[in-house]
């Protein structure tokens, strides 16, 4: 039962993270949907991997989290994900920040 709540949990959410426009909550489903891959993973009787992926989402999410409250401060409060279309403006560094940390998300770092 656990491994099947987990399966609906991660496919709902990532499909309300396509439509979503709001950053915040994009940021939030797709963590819903890393929830669900933990709960997957416990059903099908991996705690351990379920608790190292926690333990990595957890450091890069979070990461993740201040980077958009940025971005939303740094465009007067507008969290329509829609209207960042040119991220060029921020600073070198800043971009390379969420470079580094989308692609952790990813697993490709």
């Amino acid at each position: 039962l656990v491994m099947f709540v987990g399966i609906f949990t991660m496919f709902f959410s990532s499909v309300s993270a396509l439509v979503e426009e709001d950053l915040k909550k994009v940021v939030a489903l797709s963590t819903l949907s890393q929830m669900g891959f933990s709960m997957f993973t416990v059903g099908i009787g991996l705690s351990f991997v379920s608790f190292v992926h926690l333990l990595s989402h957890a450091l890069f999410k979070s990461c993740l989290f201040m980077q958009v409250g940025y971005l939303i401060h740094c465009s007067l409060g507008q969290q329509d994900g829609r209207n960042y279309s040119n991220l060029g403006n921020l600073p070198f560094f800043v971009q390379l920040q969420l470079l580094v940390t989308l692609f952790c998300l990813c697993g490709l770092v």
